[in-house]
């Protein structure tokens, strides 16, 4: 399976791609994302490690893109520097109209610190140096 999906606590996930999706694993991501918005008690947060892949399929991101309405979904930041990746992060947020000044990064480090001014106290107890290789 292309992307992983690991739950750090109740309302916050990491999730990574580590190789190109198929249409059938984007199906299945996309998926797996409904089902854990719609089923949260309370809004739910995504770091996304893009620094290998990213899915590149439109009808994908546009999928994605409705999630992000849900009303628990609370916000999610990536990270990668690959100028590609980026393009279509923006695509995801524009669609998405998630709020927020910024939703793309260069590392890690920036992404978290803007889930943390988001929602404080998010990625409190988790250790996140562990987890992000």
């Amino acid at each position: 399976m292309s992307y992983a999906i690991t739950k750090l606590s109740p309302n916050f996930f990491y999730i990574t791609l580590t190789t190109k999706p198929t249409a059938e694993e984007d199906k299945t991501y996309v998926s797996s994302l409904q089902k854990i918005i719609t089923e949260a008690p309370e809004p739910v947060y995504f770091l996304m490690d893009f620094r290998q892949h990213i899915t590149s399929e439109i009808s994908t991101i546009v999928r994605l893109s409705e999630l992000a309405k849900h009303k628990n979904f609370g916000f999610s930041a990536a990270f990668s520097s690959d100028r590609i990746r980026k393009v279509y992060s923006t695509l995801f947020t524009s669609l998405s109209k998630q709020q927020g000044p910024k939703t793309m990064f260069e590392s890690a480090e920036g992404a978290i610190e803007q889930l943390e001014q988001i929602k404080p106290g998010l990625t409190e107890n988790i250790d996140l140096k562990a987890i992000i290789k």
